[in-house]
């Protein structure tokens, strides 16, 4: 069995008629590995079963490893930010585990589901995964968090060792972003991601010259292409963390606008996920609101002036009232942001 990993991002951030042609892709590069004996279907949405009438089980997990690895080659290893799919893939053998075709599918979809759990584009063997027996305990789920959180954290420093006021500023848009997030009902695992997205919306920046990031002045039209790079920048990097994929969809709206003026896909309204467009107002607040060496952040007041006059047209209206609700009240002023002008 071979389930498409993150497929339903996939579909929500390029489009059904996108997630087709991966699917095909996808199908194709199955069939360049199959024996004219083999047989291939497709199960599900992202799902397809592959049967090796002619391959014996010491040669299972080589004919299912080389699978993957090509599809991981054709989209994680490509250089366009969009391919970022990967699968996993699990098999089981017969008759050693299973006489009836629903045995030996659910002993591969059971071999499947482990490759999810321990963090995807994976090949895994019903024979050696010992899932019947296995307990996924709550230290091995810390484990897999740790190692998430590690990653956020070692990209975060990375940031900082190329510019200090930007980490500091994906930090502050990071608190910003899930206190705005827990206060429009988001369940602790969105606020989580949310967070997770704010530290890493401006990793790509590791990529821009330094003469442009941290230029005082107005950038010329070629400097703010180069500038504006730094989303797509920041996914390239991103796709390759597979745990790190569900911040996509929120790290590459940040920069679009409610009225559909923004970068890098100009895309509008309810098209532009919600989290993106809470990332978004977000981010503009520090901005707005830090001190730099060539000028003074924002006061509140005339924060909440400039929230009010982009009002739909650079944010979403339902999440300006709530930053101006938590500006107002003094919630903001509780969270512990770095450079503030403090009024």
């Amino acid at each position: 069995m071979i389930d498409i990993d993150h497929f339903k991002i996939y579909n929500d951030l390029y489009g059904h008629s996108a997630g087709d042609a991966a699917l095909k892709r996808i199908a194709d590069i199955i069939k360049g590995n199959l024996y004219e004996e083999d047989f291939l279907v497709r199960y599900g949405g992202e799902e397809f079963l592959l049967y090796l009438p002619l391959t014996m089980e010491s040669d299972a997990f080589r004919a299912i490893e080389k699978v993957r690895k090509n599809i991981e080659n054709a989209f994680l290893h490509s250089s366009d930010i969009r391919e970022f799919l990967t699968v996993s893939v699990g098999a089981a053998t017969y008759p050693l585990h299973g006489k009836t075709i629903e045995e030996i599918v659910n002993k591969a979809d059971l071999a499947v589901k482990k490759g999810k759990k321990t963090g995807r584009n994976k090949a895994i063997l019903y024979s050696d995964a010992e899932l019947e027996k296995t307990q996924y305990t709550d230290d091995i789920q810390e484990k897999i968090d740790n190692a998430y959180l590690s990653s956020i954290y070692a990209l975060a420093a990375t940031i900082d060792a190329k510019d200090h006021y930007t980490f500091g500023h994906s930090n502050n848009v990071a608190l910003l972003s899930k206190r705005l997030a827990k206060e429009m009902g988001y369940d602790e695992a969105t606020v989580d991601l949310i967070h997770s997205a704010g530290l890493l919306h401006d990793i790509g920046k590791v990529g821009i010259p330094e003469q442009v990031l941290s230029k005082p002045g107005v950038l010329t039209p070629e400097e703010r292409e180069i500038m504006e790079s730094h989303v797509l920048q920041s996914i390239s990097i991103i796709k390759h963390i597979p745990n790190l994929v569900e911040t996509v969809p929120i790290i590459i709206s940040h920069h679009e606008h409610y009225d559909g003026t923004g970068y890098p896909r100009q895309i509008k309204k309810e098209s532009i996920p919600k989290l993106g467009r809470i990332l978004c107002l977000a981010d503009s607040y520090d901005a707005m609101t830090t001190d730099r060496p060539y000028r003074k952040g924002l006061t509140s007041e005339q924060a909440i002036y400039e929230i009010k006059r982009c009002e739909g047209t650079q944010f979403d209206p339902e999440v300006c009232e709530v930053m101006i609700e938590l500006i107002k009240s003094g919630e903001i002023d509780k969270l512990p942001l770095e450079n503030r002008s403090r009024s």
